[in-house]
């Protein structure tokens, strides 16, 4: 099964090129996979159960729910828009991973300490016949009282579960009780709703931290130069909204990508947003320029890191990869393989984010971005 990752495990369809500098993330795909396969001897038949089940996530992952909250409101895929969400399937009557689970949860927003109040935790039972609304509020209460449960009918269950690919069957215990078979997974999803990284639900509270806070930190320690050798940092674009788009003359699906992104700046580029197309090419300025050359990318500044330190710095896993950065320098989303960038889906949350700077520029302060004639022209 190939899935790429759109909110973090990125699931917009694809090309990528492996990343040069850094080793696959140890939370990917492909070892999670592995480890259903080959690790199931071990941990218990409830758990090896919950694991069996693993479904695909639909391509346009958490969208089209709604729920009843224990906070006492119906919820949908939209009411937690502007925090994070860790997202977890699970039932009351568990026996082992899901009270595991939520307990190691409640740990990470600890771990976390004041990030936490970005975030959201999410308990959504795959068992609304026993899991009440009543029986739900008292139970997340025993782990920790930022986490909301999410009951609801058997259809709505059913629709939440298929929005985020989550699988879950019946087992008879014979006993005249029963328990839940379902796919284990935790779901990060990000503010704008647009991409969800994808972890094990056997992760440890100090390595989920770790990724959370990988996903939200501040980019604007990210370093580079422009055509004419003058080191810069996203800190420049304090107040603006960015686009980056990391990428490489050697890689064939980034070429591809360049011309969609160079109609994007010619449309929406000006004082509040710029596509920054950050090439990291080892043979230099004109090796890119060749490539924007080549590609007719006549209105994208030439940006280079020909250290690559950037992949690292910013987890980049495969390129082409993107990030829309706020004004603030926070990344609020990501694509990690090429992009229809005319989507009316994609280009709604950069406009939602343009929107938002526009309200606020007359506030940020006095940091100015690089102006167009600073950057070699082609």
């Amino acid at each position: 099964m190939n899935i790429q990752h759109d909110m973090r495990l990125n699931l917009v369809a694809g090309r990528a090129c492996p990343s040069r500098r850094r080793k696959p993330h140890k939370h990917s795909v492909f070892l999670l996979l592995m480890t259903i396969l080959l690790g199931l001897g071990n941990i218990g038949d409830a758990r090896a159960a919950a694991l069996e089940n693993a479904a695909s996530p639909p391509a346009d992952i958490g969208h089209g729910f709604e729920l009843l909250a224990t906070t006492g409101n119906n919820v949908t895929d939209t009411t937690y828009r502007g925090r994070w969400l860790i997202v977890y399937f699970g039932f009351t009557h568990c026996p082992d991973i899901c009270p595991a689970t939520l307990l190691d949860i409640g740990s990470t927003l600890k771990l976390l300490g004041s990030a936490s109040d970005e975030i959201q935790p999410l308990f959504v039972t795959i068992d609304p016949e026993r899991d009440t609304h009543a029986v739900m509020a008292s139970y997340v209460g025993n782990f920790d009282r930022r986490i909301v449960g999410l009951t609801g009918s058997k259809a709505q269950v059913a629709q939440a579960a298929k929005a985020f690919g989550v699988s879950y069957s019946v087992r008879d215990t014979g006993d005249g009780n029963y328990l839940m078979s379902h796919s284990s997974f935790i779901f990060i999803v990000d503010p704008h709703g647009i991409s969800t990284e994808v972890v094990p639900a056997q992760i440890k509270p100090q390595s989920l931290a770790q990724e959370l806070r990988r996903l939200m930190q501040d980019a604007s320690d990210v370093s580079f130069e422009d055509g004419n050798g003058r080191l810069l940092s996203l800190v420049n674009w304090r107040g603006r909204i960015v686009l980056l788009n990391v990428w490489a003359s050697w890689c064939g699906p980034c070429l591809e990508e360049l011309p969609g992104l160079d109609r994007l700046q010619a449309q929406r580029g000006g004082a509040d947003f710029e596509v920054v197309a950050l090439a990291i090419d080892r043979r230099g300025v004109p090796a890119v320029l060749r490539a924007l050359q080549r590609t007719g990318a006549h209105h994208l500044n030439c940006y280079l890191d020909p250290s690559g330190d950037v992949v690292t710095t910013l987890g980049v896993e495969g390129l082409p990869t993107t990030l829309l950065i706020n004004r603030e320098g926070h990344e609020i989303a990501r694509w990690r393989t090429p992009v229809d960038w005319s989507s009316s889906k994609i280009m709604a949350v950069i406009d939602e984010a343009r929107s938002s700077a526009a309200a606020s520029r007359s506030a940020r302060g006095g940091n100015i971005a690089p102006s167009n004639d600073t950057a070699i022209k082609r």
